[in-house]
C-alpha cells in the first residue's frame, strides 16, 4: 500500500512514439552510401574515365560480344539496374533523387568510354544511361535469324589455311560462343540436355576437324577412327601436341641443312682437287708390277686412271693446253647458303661426286700428252 503521504509514481512515458513520431522524417528506403548491397554504392576505385570492357563497340559486327561484356560488368558493380530500366529516376522530393544522378551520369560515363569515340557523339546529350542503352540496342543488335545464317555460314567456311591450331581453335570457340548467344540450347534439366550437349560437342569436333590442313590428315583420320569420339577440347589437345613435335622436327631438321650448307666452299673445292692430284701422282710412281693400260697401250698405269681416257687433272701442264675434249669437273664454289630442296640436292649430288671419283672423271681425251707424270 502507498501512504497518503507519498505521492504516486508517476507512468513511464512511451518512448515509442517519440521515436515513431522522429522516424517519420526518415524515408522508408533510405540506401546509405556505405552499403554495398545497394545500387546507389560508389566504391573508391569507381572511375568516370574508366573502360568497363576491353574492346570499344565500333558497330554491328560487334554489338553482341560488347553488350554481353558490358552486362557482365555492369552486373558485377550492381548497377545494370540503371540500363535496364528497373531502377527508374525518383521524384524531386525522394532523398535518393541526387544519389541516382549521380551513379546515372557515372553508368553513362562508363558507356560513352567503352565504344567508338564516333558513336559517342551520336549519344552523349541523352538523359540517363538507360536511353543510351536501349538506343545503341536498336541501331545495331540484330534479329536471330539473319544472325544464326551468318555465324553457321562463317562456322561452315573457316580454314585454318597457315594459322597456328591455337589461333585456327580460338576463331572457332569466338563464334560458337556467339551462336549460343544468338540460338541458346533448351533450358532443362531431363536426360535430354545431356544428349543434347554431347551431339552439340560432336558436331563442334567434325566442323573442327573439317577446317584442319591436310597436314594433320593423319591424326584426323585417327581422331575419327576411334570407337568414341573424343570431346573437342581433348582433340584440340591433341594436335597441338601434334604441332608442337612437328615444329620441333622442322627446327631440328632447318638446323642440319644450315650447318652443312655454311661449310666454306673453298674446302669442297680443295677435295676435289687433291682427289685429282693424287691420281696424277700415280702416274709417276714406279709400279712394281708394271701395269699396261688397256686403252692406250703404255704401261706404268691402267684404264682407270688413263689421261687419254679421262682427261688431264688440275695441275698437269697439259690440263688447259691438251684438254680439247674435256677435263673433269672440279667444284670449286658453293651456292648461298639455303634451306631450299634445290640446295639439298646440289648438296647430296656434291657428296656423291666425293665418294664416287670414278663418276667426276669420266670425259673425252686428248690425243697427244706427256705420259711421264705431271
Amino acid at each position: 500500500m502507498v501512504s497518503d503521504d507519498e505521492s504516486p509514481t508517476p507512468p513511464p512515458l512511451h518512448t515509442t512514439t517519440a521515436v515513431t513520431s522522429a522516424a517519420t522524417h526518415i524515408p522508408l528506403h533510405h540506401p546509405s552510401t556505405h552499403d554495398t548491397d545497394s545500387p546507389y554504392f560508389i566504391h573508391p576505385s569507381d572511375s568516370t574515365g574508366a573502360a568497363l570492357v576491353g574492346h570499344l563497340l565500333t558497330g554491328l559486327d560487334d554489338y553482341n560480344a560488347w553488350s554481353l561484356a558490358m552486362i557482365m560488368a555492369l552486373r558485377g558493380r550492381n548497377k545494370f539496374s540503371f540500363v535496364d530500366g528497373s531502377l527508374p529516376m525518383p521524384s524531386r522530393d525522394d532523398p535518393n533523387h541526387d544519389r541516382w544522378h549521380r551513379v546515372n551520369n557515372l553508368v553513362m560515363s562508363w558507356i560513352l568510354h567503352s565504344i567508338h569515340v564516333n558513336l559517342a557523339h551520336t549519344v552523349l546529350y541523352a538523359p540517363d544511361a538507360a536511353t543510351v542503352w536501349s538506343d545503341l540496342k536498336a541501331r545495331f543488335s540484330t534479329s536471330s535469324g539473319p544472325r544464326i545464317y551468318d555465324l553457321e555460314r562463317q562456322i561452315s567456311t573457316l580454314n585454318q589455311h597457315d594459322d597456328t591450331i591455337a589461333v585456327y581453335h580460338n576463331k572457332l570457340q569466338r563464334l560458337w560462343s556467339e551462336l549460343t548467344l544468338a540460338d541458346p540450347p533448351p533450358k532443362c534439366t531431363c536426360a535430354a540436355r545431356t544428349q543434347y550437349a554431347a551431339q552439340l560437342d560432336r558436331r563442334r569436333l567434325m566442323q573442327f576437324l573439317m577446317g584442319l590442313r591436310d597436314t594433320f590428315a593423319a591424326s584426323r583420320s585417327q581422331l575419327l577412327l576411334t570407337t568414341v569420339l573424343p570431346p573437342v577440347h581433348q582433340a584440340y589437345n591433341l594436335l597441338l601436341q601434334d604441332e608442337a613435335q612437328r615444329l620441333q622436327s622442322q627446327s631440328y631438321h632447318t638446323d642440319t641443312t644450315s650447318a652443312l650448307l655454311a661449310t666454306p666452299a673453298t674446302q669442297t673445292g680443295k677435295t676435289h682437287i687433291a682427289h685429282a692430284n693424287s691420281i696424277s701422282r700415280n702416274y709417276s710412281r714406279p709400279n712394281s708390277n708394271r701395269s699396261r693400260c688397256t686403252h692406250c697401250g703404255i704401261p706404268g698405269h691402267t684404264q682407270l686412271v688413263c689421261y687419254r681416257l679421262h682427261g688431264y687433272p688440275p695441275g698437269h701442264k697439259y690440263y688447259k693446253k691438251g684438254n680439247t675434249h674435256g677435263a673433269p669437273t672440279v667444284t670449286t664454289t658453293n651456292p648461298a647458303p639455303s634451306t631450299s630442296s634445290d640446295s639439298i640436292q646440289q648438296l647430296l649430288r656434291l657428296l656423291r661426286e666425293v665418294n664416287e671419283p670414278k663418276a667426276n672423271l669420266v670425259g673425252p681425251f686428248d690425243e697427244g700428252g706427256d705420259w711421264s707424270g705431271p
